[in-house]
């Protein structure tokens, strides 16, 4: 039996980890523009970072404006989280959809500006 080289089994641990993802649950936190905590349906709370957004945090200059958007947008609500990878802080780190309608964020986002 022929062994692989640590780098190559190193690789396809951290491919077969990496793959995408579904996390499914009810917003029950806002923490600030791009960070909310997902309560899934085994009652376990995920704290997730908005993939691909980087809002103001809180006490920065609009910060409390950008936590009140993201909160009117999906707070209370249940989505789908499409994972990418988890950052330094421990984080998941992902795009959220509404799950019912299967509406991406951004949508809801311009939806909301072209009302408001």
């Amino acid at each position: 039996m022929r062994k692989l080289p640590h780098s190559t089994v190193l690789f396809l641990v951290m491919s077969s980890t990496s793959q995408a993802s579904d996390l499914t649950g009810k917003v029950v936190g806002i923490t600030d523009g791009d960070t909310f905590t997902l309560l899934t349906a085994d009652k376990k709370q995920v704290k997730v970072r908005l993939a691909e957004i980087d809002a103001p945090e809180s006490g920065r200059p609009y910060g409390g404006k950008s936590k009140q958007v993201l909160s009117g947008l999906i707070f209370g609500k249940e989505v789908r989280v499409v994972v990418q990878t988890t950052d330094r802080y421990g984080r998941t780190v992902g795009r959220p959809n509404l799950s019912r309608s299967r509406q991406s964020l951004v949508r809801c986002d311009q939806d909301q500006r072209v009302k408001g």
